[in-house]
């Protein structure tokens, strides 16, 4: 790795720790960091990379939690407003080459929405270490709407004891029709498994950008990852990058969910859905020459270790901890 990119990885961490002690207290959204945006719009390359997965939604491929797969409905618990519904009944439809997760209301005013994963509930199914996970989506131009195409790691279904990781390629909101959220998360172990020197708390790493016209059009949402960084990719242009760290090392599995958000629910009109053309996940190619090469071990112990080590940094006695000691987390705003 060439010194410009370790100095990058080095300014990185310290704005993230300098910056994360002066804004958590302002705003319900812990810490605050620039990035640099050296490399925005810098465009997806794909060299070296083999498709490993894909539904172009041609056939009928949404199972139950007990089916074949590959894709897996709902699997998950239900979250935000809505309750996740299994595939009957027209929550999920597959036609002219497009999935639908269809959002509609009961006669009781109960909202009914879907997700689907290629992982089932014991997390049998398709999941990949490193490489570039990718969905073609238009989200509904509809207040409440709450779209997602995110990653877990596919261990936390058998292992209750790590750290589970969430990576949030993308998270639209319709109260926020221009807004690209992105986020990275660390979830606790299950709390049989808590103890003092680990995480112990919610931790997540997020920023966001505007663009025109996102509702109601067809994009792509990807995110590239290798042992150096989480690079988050709109219509395959960089809009935002996350270090990686240890924890991220893990074999993931791709989700693509749609509920609705507790805040907006009540501006919502029924039926609306999200669209989906097609999943795509690429792996390094095992015909060539493998491109991550000279990664460094980005951990949370390691980013704390910095922080305390830094003389620039002590400097500060609000600096929080960077490391499982700490929920804290950045955002950044552009």
């Amino acid at each position: 790795m060439s010194r410009e990119v370790v100095a990058v990885g080095i300014a990185f961490w310290a704005t993230l720790c300098v910056a994360s002690s002066t804004v958590h207290a302002e705003t319900q959204n812990p810490g605050a960091h620039t990035w640099t945006k050296e490399f925005a719009g810098q465009p997806l390359d794909l060299t070296g990379y083999d498709l490993s997965f894909s539904d172009e939604f041609d056939a009928d491929t949404i199972t139950g939690n007990s089916g074949q797969g590959p894709w897996f409905a709902p699997g998950r618990a239900s979250y935000g407003s809505a309750t996740f519904d299994p595939p009957n009944g027209s929550t999920y439809t597959i036609d002219g080459g497009v999935m639908k997760i269809r959002a509609t209301r009961g006669v009781n005013g109960e909202w009914h929405t879907g997700s689907v994963q290629t992982v089932d509930p014991s997390g049998k199914g398709f999941a990949q270490r490193y490489g570039y996970f990718e969905a073609r989506m238009k989200v509904p131009a509809m207040p409440g709407a709450w779209c997602a195409f995110w990653l877990k790691s596919q261990a936390e279904h058998w292992d209750r004891s790590i750290v589970r990781t969430e990576i949030d390629v993308v998270e639209w909101y319709g109260g926020d029709p221009t807004g690209h959220h992105r986020a990275v998360h660390l979830w606790p172990p299950w709390p049989e498994f808590r103890t003092p020197d680990r995480l112990s708390e919610h931790w997540y790493l997020g920023n966001f950008s505007r663009h025109k016209e996102l509702a109601g059009n067809w994009h792509t949402y990807g995110a590239l990852i290798t042992p150096e960084w989480v690079t988050v990719y709109l219509d395959r242009q960089e809009i935002g990058r996350f270090p990686t760290l240890e924890e991220f090392k893990t074999r993931l599995y791709p989700l693509v969910s749609l509920t609705l958000h507790e805040k907006e629910v009540d501006q919502a009109i029924p039926p609306f859905a999200l669209e989906v053309d097609y999943v795509r996940v690429y792996a390094i190619s095992t015909r060539g020459v493998s491109t991550l090469v000279g990664s460094p071990e980005l951990s949370l112990s390691a980013a704390v270790s910095y922080c305390r080590s830094s003389n620039r940094l002590r400097a500060s006695a609000r600096v929080p901890l960077f490391a499982e000691e700490s929920k804290r987390g950045c955002i950044e705003t552009h």
